[in-house]
């Protein structure tokens, strides 16, 4: 799985600013420190998903899920978000 271009990471510092922004979310990091962490979340993210799917049992559903990444990474992201509703 790919990581996201520099261009696609520019985005989403620029969504998390107007985000914090709009929040008034008072935060320690600064531009440069949030550049730098979405430069490391982005590749764990693509190892988590790869660790995911690397423990899938072989059969047709973990074809399937490898062949329609796409898929994989919403069914993570529906967990996720209700992981962040919940916990």
């Amino acid at each position: 799985m790919a990581t996201l271009s520099a261009e696609q990471l520019g985005e989403i510092h620029t969504d998390v600013m107007r985000l914090w922004s709009d929040e008034n979310l008072a935060t320690p990091i600064t531009k440069a420190q949030l550049t730098t962490l979405l430069g490391i979340i982005d590749p764990e993210v693509n190892t988590a998903e790869q660790e995911i799917l690397d423990a899938i049992p072989a059969g047709p559903e973990k074809a399937w899920l490898t062949s329609n990444p796409h898929i994989s990474r919403r069914l993570i992201t529906m967990v996720a978000d209700k992981r962040r509703e919940v916990l």
